[in-house]
This record gives structure tokens, C-alpha cells and sequence, in this order.
């Protein structure tokens, strides 16, 4: 044949237009072209092809089935140095069931595998130092059920991982990365901004950072907790919300350098506070104050001005129960000596006011007392020196 030499040619055919089996060769220049393919009536089962053309390789495998409906077709093409490999495997309907397909080309590799109607789909691909890995299956309606992805690059390690129900809503999420600094986020979220745990842990350098949040719907926090750490700077939080504005327990610790500092509060809602503490540590100077606060027209406040080198130099306290208030300051020298002691006590109509000044090893110099009930009006005061010998 002018043109082009046939090697061989085998065909086999049965009546009925029924054909069995059918195997071609073709020789063209630096082209060469292998066929076979295996017919039976109406459907075909079986089709091989092989194409070589200069440095291009291509082979490709396919088995059909009558209606249009393919069970499995494969493809190997290899130019240059990219070689390209796929295999699908397709349902009538023009559903996919899975599809695979490698990609080569120079230190570049890339692999991707699928299943659709989705229900999995994995890729890798490698570029140089540089690996990607992700994974993800998919449920039909847009609904995701878990996407997970890797990549690599050198020192560089970014791990991420998901889980997604349809409607938005989010059952986990989790990330890591790894880049000289480490940081770890794992988060678990319930549709309608519902949000069950949060963790997240950060490392850059001398930077620590730790928190963890567990929070329920409509804005309801059930535990809070957070600790930084930066350079010598230490400061760790605790927190329990629950909703309604009602907090159960807050907690507070700072450190930097030689300071200390601790607070926490306790609050019922309705504005009732039963406990706040706080404690102030720099050097050898010690700063404590407690306030508690309870609802229902009582109101106890407690303050006290610390301590310096175990010198106490101011504390305050007042009460108001009902009609009754009492009020009391006190301020104090290191060693015992007080300097001055003051006390107001108001119940119904009497008023019982006393002061004291005290000097220490015992001396007295002033202490006056004044009590006011009902028209009448009581003041007494008194000085004396005690005498040492």
C-alpha cells in the first residue's frame, strides 16, 4: 500500500453483522499504530489502542458496554519527560465512580484519585522538597464530610484536617504547622454558631501561647482558659460564663519578672458578686484586697491596702444590712503600732461613731467615742500615757 506498509490485520465476523474480533497493525514513517478490539452485536466489550509517533508513546484500554454505559477506560501518554497516566471507570448516567490519573513531568509528580458521586477524592503532588497531600470526601447535595490536607515544604510541615456536615455546620476542625514555630488549632463547631471546643497552642520563639475555650449556644461560655507565656512574662487566665451575663469563676495570674499578680472573682447573676480576690506580689511588697458584695440591699465591701515589708497601711471595710451600716478604717504601722482606728455603726436611728489612736509598746494617746440615738447625743474621750519603768 503506497504510503503506509499494513503489517497485519486479523478480523473474524459472524452473520448477524455480529462482529467477534478484529486486530490491526500500522507502520507509517516513525508511526506505528496498534489496534485490537473484540465486538459483539450492539455492544462493543473490549478496545486496545497503541500510538507511537516520534518520542510520543500513547496507550489506551477501554471496555463499553451497549447504552452508552463504560465500565473502564485507561491512558498511558508519555511525551518528553511528562508522562501522563489516568484510568476511569464511568456508570450510566454520567456518573463517575472513581478516576485516577498520575502526572510526571521533570522532579514534579502529581497524583489524584476520585470517586464521584463524590465519595472520595485524594491528590498528592511533589515538587521538589515540596510534598501536598489532600484528601477529601464529598456526599452528594454539597454536603462535606471530611477534608484533610498535608503539605511539606523543606522544615515547613502544614497539617489540616476537616470535618463539615451539610447546612454549614462544622463537627471538627483541627490544624497544625510546623515552622521553626509550632502551632496547633483544634476546633469542634455545632451548627447555629454553636461552638463545643476550642483548643489553640502557639510557639514562635521564646512565645508561648495556650488557649482553650468551650463555649455553647447563645453565647453561653462554659470554660475559658488561657495561658501566654513571652520572654520572662507569665500570664495565665480561667474563666467559667454561664449565660445571662452570669459569671460563676474568673481567675488571673501575671507574672513578669519578680512581680506577681493573682486575681479572681466569683459573680451570681442579678448583679450579686459573693467573692473577689486579689493578690499583688513585687519584690517583698505583698498587695492583698477582698471585696465580696451581696444582693438584696445588703452590701459588704472589704478593701485592704497592704503590706510592705509586713507594714499594713490602710484597711477599709463597710457593711449595709438592711437599715444597719457599719463602717471601719484601720491603719496600721509595721511592729504592732497602730496609728489610727476609726468605726461608724448607723442601726435605725442610732449612730455609734469610735476612734482610737494607739502609739506601740502600749501608749494611748487619744480615743473618743460618740453615740447618737434617737435626740440624745453621747461623745466621750479619753488620753492617757501609759509609764514604762
Amino acid at each position: 500500500m503506497s504510503g503506509g506498509c499494513v503489517r497485519q490485520s486479523c478480523q473474524e465476523v459472524v452473520s448477524g453483522g455480529c462482529v467477534r474480533r478484529s486486530c490491526q497493525e500500522l507502520m507509517s514513517g516513525g508511526r506505528v499504530r496498534r489496534s485490537s478490539q473484540e465486538v459483539l452485536s450492539g455492544s462493543v466489550r473490549r478496545l486496545c489502542q497503541a500510538v507511537v509517533s516520534g518520542g510520543r508513546v500513547r496507550r489506551s484500554c477501554q471496555a463499553v458496554v451497549s447504552g452508552g454505559f463504560v465500565r473502564r477506560s485507561c491512558q498511558a501518554v508519555v511525551s518528553g519527560g511528562r508522562v501522563r497516566r489516568s484510568c476511569q471507570a464511568v456508570v450510566s448516567g454520567g456518573r463517575v465512580r472513581r478516576s485516577c490519573q498520575e502526572v510526571m513531568s521533570g522532579g514534579r509528580v502529581r497524583r489524584s484519585c476520585q470517586a464521584v458521586n463524590v465519595r472520595r477524592s485524594c491528590q498528592e503532588v511533589v515538587s521538589g522538597s515540596r510534598v501536598r497531600r489532600s484528601c477529601q470526601e464529598v456526599v452528594s447535595g454539597g454536603r462535606v464530610r471530611r477534608s484533610c490536607q498535608e503539605v511539606v515544604s523543606g522544615a515547613y510541615v502544614r497539617r489540616s484536617c476537616q470535618e463539615l456536615m451539610s447546612g454549614g455546620r462544622v463537627r471538627r476542625s483541627s490544624q497544625e504547622v510546623l515552622s521553626g514555630s509550632v502551632r496547633r488549632l483544634c476546633q469542634a463547631v455545632v451548627s447555629g454558631g454553636r461552638v463545643r471546643r476550642s483548643c489553640q497552642a502557639v510557639v514562635s520563639g521564646g512565645f508561648v501561647r495556650r488557649s482553650c475555650q468551650a463555649v455553647v449556644s447563645g453565647g453561653r461560655v462554659r470554660r475559658s482558659c488561657q495561658e501566654v507565656v513571652s520572654g520572662g512574662r507569665v500570664r495565665r487566665s480561667c474563666q467559667a460564663v454561664v449565660s445571662g451575663g452570669r459569671v460563676r469563676r474568673s481567675c488571673q495570674e501575671v507574672v513578669s519578672g519578680g512581680r506577681v499578680r493573682r486575681s479572681c472573682q466569683e459573680v451570681v447573676s442579678g448583679g450579686r458578686v459573693r467573692r473577689s480576690c486579689q493578690e499583688v506580689v513585687s519584690g517583698g511588697r505583698v498587695r492583698r484586697s477582698c471585696q465580696a458584695v451581696v444582693s438584696g440591699g445588703r452590701v459588704r465591701r472589704s478593701c485592704q491596702a497592704v503590706v510592705s515589708f509586713g507594714c499594713i497601711r490602710r484597711s477599709c471595710q463597710e457593711v449595709v444590712s438592711g437599715g444597719r451600716v457599719r463602717r471601719s478604717c484601720q491603719e496600721v504601722v509595721s511592729g504592732g503600732r497602730v496609728r489610727r482606728s476609726c468605726q461608724e455603726v448607723v442601726s435605725g436611728g442610732r449612730v455609734r461613731r469610735s476612734c482610737q489612736a494607739v502609739v506601740s509598746g502600749g501608749r494611748v494617746r487619744r480615743s473618743c467615742q460618740e453615740v447618737v440615738s434617737g435626740g440624745r447625743v453621747r461623745r466621750s474621750c479619753q488620753g492617757w500615757v501609759s509609764q514604762s519603768h
